[in-house]
């Protein structure tokens, strides 16, 4: 196994670089959790934008013709809707809706899909639809509904799988529905830095990227294959796993600053210019800590080890910063990077934000709890200042020498 990973590696640093590496272990470990006999189901999603490589990776993680034994962990869905988990399809009859269910199809197995968009787009009432059915599936106890035309069916049963799939940035609207159902979902942020004129030069000097996609895919394939020869799906127990508790803690603080960043709330003026926020809506930590170590555990599957390491944490990290609204998101890691403290005109000039937008974000990541927020006057800029809660994270920049990792 650590033989076909360093080939991976190289192949895959050599023609896409080390972000796309980078985003193919975060697969690699998701679809990992499969080997595991923990039956929660864990979603992947890579948010980036148009042409940040995340449905590259969704294909590269994808069986190719060669490999069609994968199809036996790993299926491939390019249009989907969380209605088709359970159908209820007029045009049917009751009997044969059980052979086009989904639900059935993905148990221990991998989901990829390469583009979701269409998932975090629409009206509010089809998105909280939407988001409820995958509240329900995400939970593994399967999914039971009901309609006037086919009545009540579904599974009630454990039904445990993986999820990959690649959307392009999500709206304020779509986190604020997320956190006020309960999410089940985590991200991955492909948006790396942007590149300079001769990393771009050297780009488009490339020839037969093809031929290097498709090189790629048959090692991933390859990779993939073996691994589930060396870890058939739900024979792991959790107990055979080792999780140091200085890192455990570390991944339970991510997933605490997570779930205060993506809280939703509401916000109105009162007459005379002043904001009203409503009480964060946090959601509570269990259900994330399980997710975050299932795929930290599968970072360590995946090496050929069994116990979690510095290496794993970073995806985690990663992870847990992605899974925040953008906007936040942004604000936040500028504040860290800046030691935790920033007026005004630092956020602008390090986010590239109005002045009216800064000033936005920042009161609301001080009604979030993660900062204090000062507000200034026409000759004083206003300042944010972390909180103490979240010192640990200056720490953790200083030993990373001033750069938080892997969360840019």
């Amino acid at each position: 196994m650590e033989s076909l990973l360093k080939e991976v590696e190289k192949e895959i640093t050599a023609h896409f670089g080390e972000e796309v590496l980078q985003m193919v272990k975060a697969g690699f470990a998701t679809i990992a959790t499969l080997a595991l006999q923990i039956y929660q189901p864990t979603s992947l999603i890579y948010v980036g934008a148009s042409g940040s490589a995340k449905t590259t990776v969704c294909s590269l993680l994808t069986p190719d013709s060669s490999h069609q034994e994968l199809k036996e962990w790993i299926i491939r869905i390019d249009k989907f809707t969380p209605a088709s988990f359970v159908t209820h399809a007029a045009n049917r009859k009751k009997e044969e809706l059980a052979k086009i269910d989904l639900l059935p199809r993905v148990k221990d197995r991998c989901l990829i899909t390469k583009e979701l968009a269409p998932l975090f787009r629409g009206k509010e009432t089809d998105l909280q639809e939407n988001f409820s059915i995958l509240i329900s599936v995400l939970d593994g106890k399967g999914y039971v509904s009901s309609s006037g035309v086919q009545g009540t069916r579904g599974y009630d049963e454990e039904i445990s799988f993986s999820w990959l799939g690649a959307t392009t940035p999500l709206s304020n609207q779509v986190h604020k529905i997320m956190a006020q159902l309960g999410t089940r979902l985590v991200f991955y942020n492909t948006d790396g830095e942007e590149k300079s004129i001769d990393d771009l030069v050297e780009f488009a000097k490339r020839t037969n990227t093809t031929d290097a996609e498709a090189t790629c895919r048959q090692i991933c394939n390859g990779f993939l294959g073996e691994f589930f020869k060396s870890h058939p799906v739900r024979t792991i127990p959790e107990d055979a796993l080792t999780f140091p508790e200085h890192l455990l803690e570390r991944l339970v603080r991510y997933v605490v600053l997570m779930c205060h960043l993506r809280a939703g709330f509401s916000m109105k003026e009162n007459g005379v210019g002043e904001k009203i926020f409503s009480k964060p809506e946090l959601e509570t930590p269990y259900r994330a800590i399980k997710i975050f170590k299932n795929i930290a555990y599968g970072a360590a599957l995946i090496h050929g080890r069994l116990e979690v390491n510095e290496d794993d944490l970073s995806q985690i990290e990663h992870i847990a910063y992605s899974s925040m609204p953008e906007q936040r998101r942004l604000v936040f890691h500028a504040l860290v990077e800046n030691g935790g403290e920033m007026n005004t005109n630092e956020v602008i000039e390090r986010t590239k934000m109005s002045r009216p937008t800064a000033l936005n974000y920042m009161e609301e990541l001080g009604h979030l709890g993660v900062v204090s927020f000062e507000r200034g006057d026409s000759s004083t800029p206003s300042v944010i200042s972390l909180e103490s809660d979240f010192s640990w994270l200056i720490e953790s920049s200083v030993k990373e020498s001033g750069v938080v990792s892997a969360t840019a």
